[in-house]
Formats: C-alpha cells, sequence, structure tokens
C-alpha cells in the first residue's frame, strides 16, 4: 500500500480514550508484544475491570475508526499469538499507514529493525532494499509474518506478508518477496 495522506478518525464516536494507549494497543497487536495494554484500553473505553473481551473490542473499534474492516480481524484474546486469531494483510498495511501519517509515526517506525540488526541480524542485508527497510516479524507454529515499510525518496510503502501451513523455513521466500517489491517501486 503507498502511503498518501493523512486519515482521521472521530474518537467521540467510539468512546476511546487517548491515541497512546490505542496505539499501543495496536502496537503489541502488530508486534506479538505482551497485550496488557489491550486489558487496559477495555477498562478505559469502559469503565470495567479489563478483560480481553472488552480490550479486543476497544481495539477493533479503534481499528474501525482507521479504516479497517471488522470482517478482516478476528482476535480471540488480544495476544496475537492464537491460531484462532485472524488478521488479513490488508488490515495490517492500513494500520502501518495510519502509524505513519501520525506525528510521532517516525518515532514507531524507527523502532522497527533493520536488515542486520535484531531477529534480522542475518536477515536482508545483501538486499538492494537494506538500506530502505524497517521490519519486524513473527513466527509461531505454522505461521511466519513479515511486515512493515519500504521508504524510498519518492515514497513510503507498507507491505505485509502471511505465510500459514508451512513447512521449513519460509525466511528466505518472505525475503524474496521484499526484494521483488523493492525491484517493483524504485
Amino acid at each position: 500500500a503507498r502511503l498518501g495522506g493523512r486519515q482521521r478518525f472521530d474518537r467521540q464516536r467510539v468512546n476511546l480514550p487517548s491515541d497512546a494507549l490505542a496505539e499501543r494497543a495496536v502496537y503489541q497487536l502488530v508486534t506479538g508484544e505482551p497485550p496488557e495494554a489491550g486489558k487496559l484500553l477495555g477498562h478505559d473505553a469502559t469503565g470495567q475491570p479489563g478483560s480481553w473481551a472488552n480490550g479486543t473490542a476497544a481495539v477493533k473499534a479503534y481499528l474501525g475508526t482507521i479504516g479497517v474492516n471488522a470482517a478482516l480481524t478476528h482476535m480471540v484474546d488480544g495476544s496475537g499469538l492464537s491460531h484462532h486469531d485472524r488478521v488479513a494483510t490488508s488490515a495490517i498495511t492500513t494500520i502501518l499507514a495510519h502509524v505513519a501519517a501520525e506525528p510521532q509515526g517516525q518515532v514507531f517506525i524507527d523502532t522497527m529493525a533493520k536488515p542486520g540488526q535484531g531477529t534480522f541480524v542475518n536477515r536482508l542485508t545483501r538486499s538492494p532494499a537494506r538500506a530502505f527497510l524497517r521490519v519486524k516479524d513473527g513466527h509461531v507454529t505454522g505461521a511466519s509474518t513479515l511486515s512493515g515499510y519500504l521508504t524510498l525518496a519518492q515514497a513510503r510503502y507498507a507491505f505485509a506478508i502471511f505465510v500459514n501451513h508451512y513447512r521449513g523455513n519460509v525466511n528466505g521466500w518472505e525475503d524474496q518477496v521484499v526484494n521483488a517489491l523493492y525491484n517493483s517501486v524504485r
């Protein structure tokens, strides 16, 4: 998804507490970080004790305000690690586009790994796109994801790659997809 103008949403319509808490919960959804902010968001949005149910409902409401179709996500417990969770790649690229358009969007982008760092210490280091990438991966049994930003002088692109029901290691294939994306837009 090529990133363009800013998307706006009406916080009053969904009774959300704060950009920082909602964006933290979405960050946890995207990165697979422990989802305690989701429970806090549920408490803040409903006034009830925080729970997976009201936290997940608040995150889904927030996602709707930034243009994510509810049919593109199914969250079971807010952890992002359940095999019953379902999120479409287009939902992730919408989230990434929204975050990039925020005033502090670059701060979020800068927290993502560059090739040669973190879990990417041995990935994409020889890629022609390496200097233009910020990425995050995730793996659970039978599922692998790679998402992030490709930032060129003329445009920034958000991308998401999900591979399900595989055996072995798909990192090399995911890296080839990133290189193909780079070659198609440079």
